[in-house]
């Protein structure tokens, strides 16, 4: 639908071809007629893009000809109606930051695992109930945030990021830790707040890079005496 925020972005867009620009912004207000319901097809001539900020529209899908940005190494999607994404997704293989939270993802398509250069990753607030197995071929990844999901468990593949420094595990409904992260030694900041933790496991003292650690809003009574090794705390 053509509104308000589709006519100024077609402006922006059009500048951005006259300048050759590697950089866009064209976020939205989050309501209509200030938030994009589609994408002008002029923005998939801007092949030099690098960086597009699409957030606070309500994008619904991703039309085919997007996937003709393969220059892009950070896109932000956040705040927008996406349901799914397409498995031509992965062919945007330069991808270092990708921000996909508060939208309503139920899966990730099984291409996912090719932004083999993804260093960040957004996935909070989604509808997402499962995490594919192949999220651990994503090894360059120093940050993944996946808070707000109703996720029943995490693949054991997620011990495999041994470059993880932040991991978001808000509000999932966790009763545990997951064994997957005891194997992230570089961690520096975990966030398990909001969830059903009755008690914690002895091995998180062995995460002696940990400088935050947020647990608050679960149902524990007590911390292990390990807790005592995370001297950066």
């Amino acid at each position: 639908m053509i509104n308000r925020a589709y006519i100024e972005a077609e402006k922006k867009i059009e500048e951005a071809l006259r300048t050759r620009a590697t950089e866009l912004d064209i976020s939205g207000g989050g309501i209509t007629p200030y938030a994009l319901t589609a994408l002008p097809p002029s923005l998939g001539q801007l092949t030099r893009l690098e960086s597009l900020i699409l957030s606070r529209n309500r994008l619904s899908e991703l039309p085919p000809w997007f996937s003709q940005l393969t220059k892009l190494k950070a896109l932000d999607l956040s705040d927008n109606e996406l349901a799914s994404l397409p498995e031509w997704l992965g062919d945007l293989t330069e991808l270092e930051s990708l921000n996909l939270s508060f939208n309503r993802l139920q899966s990730l398509p099984f291409s996912f695992s090719q932004h083999s250069r993804l260093k960040g990753v957004d996935l909070s607030y989604n509808q997402l109930q499962y995490l594919p197995p192949t999220m651990g071929d994503l090894t360059k990844l120093t940050s993944l945030a996946v808070s707000g999901n109703p996720l029943l468990d995490l693949p054991e593949s997620l011990s495999s990021l041994r470059q993880l420094q932040t991991v978001g595990l808000d509000g999932i409904r966790l009763t545990t830790v997951p064994e997957s992260i005891r194997q992230l030694k570089r961690l520096n900041h975990l966030r398990c707040s909001i969830n059903n933790l009755t008690q914690l496991p002895a091995w998180l003292g062995e995460l002696v890079e940990l400088k935050t650690l947020r647990l608050a809003e679960n149902l524990l009574k007590s911390v292990p005496d390990s807790l005592g090794n995370l001297k950066r705390l």
